[in-house]
Parts: C-alpha cells; structure tokens; sequence
C-alpha cells in the first residue's frame, strides 16, 4: 500500500505570546513579596503550628521578651536612682560649703565691724582730746562739732520725731503687683523733708544719714549706707519735738508721702519723741578735699611787663 505523504497532516502551532502580557501576569500573581507572603501564610495556619516564626506583634517567645524588658526597665531605674543619689550627694556637699563659707564672712563682717566700732571711739576719744587743748581754741572745737555732726560723723542724742514709713497693706495680693512697695526714693524724700523741717540729725533703721550717705536700691532692698534695711523703715530725727512733725507735714518730703499714701496704698506715721534718741555715728569713709588751682596752671595770670 502506497503511502500518501498528502493524508499525514501537522497540527498547528500555538500561537506565540507577547512577552509583556506574560510579565504582567506574573507581577499580577506575585503582587506580594515573599516575606509578605510567608507572613500572610503563618497568620492563616494560626498558633501552635509547626513553622511558625512570627514578629514581635504575635508575641514569640513571650516570656523571654518579658523578662528581657522587665531587666531593662530595672537596670535603668537603677541607674536613675544611683545618679539621682549622687546629684544630691553632691548638691548637699555644695549647700554645707556654701553655708560654711556664708557663716565664716558673716564671722569676718562681725570682726571687722567691731574693729571699726574700736577704731571710731579712739578716734573720737583722740579728737576730743585735741579739741579741748589750748592749742585749738575754742571756737574751733565747737567749728569741728557743727562740721561732724553735719556730716553725721558724730553720735548724738536728743528729742526729736519719728517717721515709720511701711509697704501698702495688700502689697503681695493677686493683682495688686508691686506699686504699694516702698522705694529708695520715698526714703530720699522722707529724709529731704526732715531737714527741710530743722532736723539736725536723721537715722534710718539705725543707719545714720550723713554727707556721704547713699539712699539706693538693689532689685526690692533698699541699701542706706550699702547696708540693707527692710520694712518698716523707722526713721528717727533729733530736732524740736514740738514743731517737727508738723513742719514735715509741710514740707516736699511730707507732701509726697500725702501723695504716695493716696496712689500707692504706702503708710506712714509721725510721732514726736520727748526722750533722748541715740543716733551712732556713720562711717567716715574716703574724706574727699577741694583743692584751688594756681593761677599759673590756669594760663589766667598776667606775663610779665604787661601793660
């Protein structure tokens, strides 16, 4: 039987794909990373099984993790407590030094300032001493005691009036603020107003106000003579007891206490004082001369053979 090669026939070839369609069912197919897939996997099989090794969200190993955060929390409280220890160790070593030091100045201020009290009255006593010889004469001695006690050098003692002069009642009070505070100026005017009204001497809070006195303030204190001085500030004037007070009422100083009084809230009250008030003496300090200028340092003086 003969062949026919015609009744042999090929199936057709299957057509060829496009390369960028089967790319993109693959990326359609494998839209997950394998992580993802692998971590989607171990949630559907659930706990328990065999294969499982999820992150810390599905808490693996949860004792172990526990134990480890609970030794991490107590290390690092531990630290804190052990630095918290020593800050304050330190910080009280400091306190005691600074303390230590604030009471051996306080110790030196005491010595130095009964060394000055020692040093005024041998002064004084020497001074008195020159002034009554009859080298000096008399009209010069008393010369020296009008200078000294207006310059407030000189301890006196007499009558006079007293001046108290203190903050506004509701100084402190929410909303009030600090206007009813006395300031230096107020005192600056007090004692203005006390020699306006014939005082011959005047004290604040025991600080005697003489020619070199400075009536200041640094932040809410006031310094009379660099020396603090808190409310209530008591002012003491030697002087005629009968006609101080009124005169100071009269005077600028008086006039702007009235007025502070009415604005500010500040109180203040006069007295007169029929016993003797010991004023002490202020600090000398740096004396400080005026001295006249040649004439010839001056270029004013006449040449020679002028006309």
């Amino acid at each position: 039987m003969r062949w026919d090669d015609t009744a042999v026939t090929q199936s057709p070839a299957p057509p060829r794909r496009d390369p960028a369609l089967s790319l993109l069912d693959r990326i359609a197919v494998e839209a997950l990373s394998p992580s993802y897939r692998q971590a989607h996997e171990q949630r559907r099989r659930g706990p328990g099984e065999p294969g499982e090794h999820r992150g810390p969200s599905g808490r693996p190993h949860g004792p172990a993790l526990t134990a480890l955060v609970v030794a991490l929390v107590g290390v690092l409280v531990g630290v804190l407590v052990v630095a918290s220890r020593a800050q304050s160790v330190q910080v009280a070593s400091e306190r005691d030094r600074l303390v230590a030091l604030a009471a051996e100045r306080r110790d030196r201020v005491a010595e130095l300032s009964a060394a000055v009290v020692a040093l005024d009255d041998e002064v004084a006593r020497l001074s008195a001493s020159v002034l009554a010889s009859e080298q000096v004469g008399t009209a010069e001695a008393e010369r020296a005691g009008a200078l000294g006690l207006a310059a407030g050098v000189t301890a006196v003692s007499g009558p006079g009036a007293r001046v108290v002069v203190q903050d506004a009642a509701d100084l402190g009070s929410p909303g009030a603020g600090d206007v009813g505070r006395v300031l230096d100026v107020d005192l600056q005017q007090v004692v203005n107003g006390l020699w306006q009204a014939g005082a011959e001497a005047v004290a604040i809070n025991g600080e005697r106000v003489g020619a070199l006195t400075a009536i200041r303030s640094a932040e809410d204190v006031v310094l009379v003579n660099y020396v603090p001085v808190v409310p209530p500030y008591d002012v003491q004037a030697i002087g005629d007891p009968r006609t101080l007070p009124t005169e100071f009422l009269r005077s600028d100083g008086g006039a702007w206490l009235q007025a502070v009084q009415v604005s500010a809230g500040l109180r203040f009250s006069i007295d007169s004082v029929t016993d003797d008030m010991l004023l002490a003496a202020a600090p000398v300090g740096t004396l400080r001369y005026a001295t006249p200028v040649p004439a010839a340092a001056t270029g004013t003086g006449s040449e020679e053979g002028a006309p």
